[in-house]
Order: structure tokens, then C-alpha cells, then sequence
């Protein structure tokens, strides 16, 4: 038997799982190109959100805007740095003139199943749960049936 290790939980302790596979199989182990990447530092997550392609960057998009503004981000099933970077996209929007009591959070995650705090803790960090409003995306609410019945319900 060929065993490959799997990394899993990397929010609930960064595990490495071991699968096997028959020896006659052609296993191969296929990494992203940044593997061995060193994480980026802040002026390079500021220059990515400053150097938008495109588009003009948050702070051009948000200047003089009123009302809500959406920061949205996906759940503990995805590996993204949410947290990292969200401290950067806030700085933006501060930039812009927007308040924290204008800024939520939405997790946007189709039909996954919706996070508590203590997941929105450990995707984008205490001072983020604490400051700003945080809300799961409800894929069922004032959606309907085949034959035009509403379904779902509000998402807290």
C-alpha cells in the first residue's frame, strides 16, 4: 500500500490524515505553486489592494458612500487567510470615510452549513467579531419553491 498524508482541520488544529492507496496505482501529489511561499507581509497585502486589476481599489469604491457596506467571507471549509487580510480591506474603507457602524460581515457560503461566533473567531479574529456585525448568508430565505411557495428563514 501507497500512503499519502492529507492536511485537514487547519482551524481546529492543522491534523495530517494518512491515506492509502493500492500499490499498483499511479498516486500522484500535486501542490499549489506557493507551497513554499513565506506568507505575505503587510506592505504586500496593502500594494495587492492598492494595485487592483481592473478596478479601482476599496477605498476609490467606497469614498462617499452611505449606508451598509458588505465585507463578505467564506467559512472554515476553505483555507483563505480571511483574517490576515481583513484588517487591510477595514483600513481601506476607514480611508474612504466609512465607519465602523456602516461595515458588517457576511459569510458567504452557499448551502455550507452557517458559523457561529466561535468560527467567525477563529476566521477573521476576536477585535473583527467584537467591532462589526457578523451574518450568515441564508441561501433559503425569500427564495421559493418549483411552484412559487417562499421557503426558509431568516438567517441571525
Amino acid at each position: 500500500m501507497q500512503q499519502i498524508n492529507v492536511r485537514v482541520n487547519e482551524y481546529y488544529g492543522d491534523d495530517l490524515i494518512p491515506l492509502e492507496f493500492p500499490d499498483g496505482w499511479n498516486v500522484n501529489t500535486v501542490e499549489m505553486a506557493c507551497q513554499n511561499a513565506p506568507p505575505m507581509t503587510n506592505d504586500e497585502i496593502r500594494g495587492a489592494l492598492d494595485n487592483t486589476l481592473g478596478a479601482s481599489n476599496i477605498t476609490e469604491q467606497a469614498r462617499g458612500k452611505r449606508g451598509r457596506i458588505v465585507v463578505t467571507c467564506d467559512d472554515l471549509s476553505r483555507p483563505t487567510p480571511a483574517g490576515r487580510v481583513f484588517p487591510f480591506i477595514i483600513e481601506q474603507l476607514h480611508e474612504a470615510g466609512i465607519s465602523d457602524s456602516q461595515i458588517f460581515i457576511l459569510g458567504s457560503f452557499g448551502s455550507h452549513h452557517p458559523m457561529n461566533l466561535d468560527a467567525f473567531v477563529r476566521k477573521l479574529g476576536d477585535e473583527a467579531v467584537a467591532r462589526y456585525d457578523c451574518v450568515n448568508h441564508n441561501p433559503f430565505h425569500n427564495s421559493r419553491t418549483w411552484d412559487g411557495r417562499a421557503v426558509g428563514r431568516r438567517c441571525w
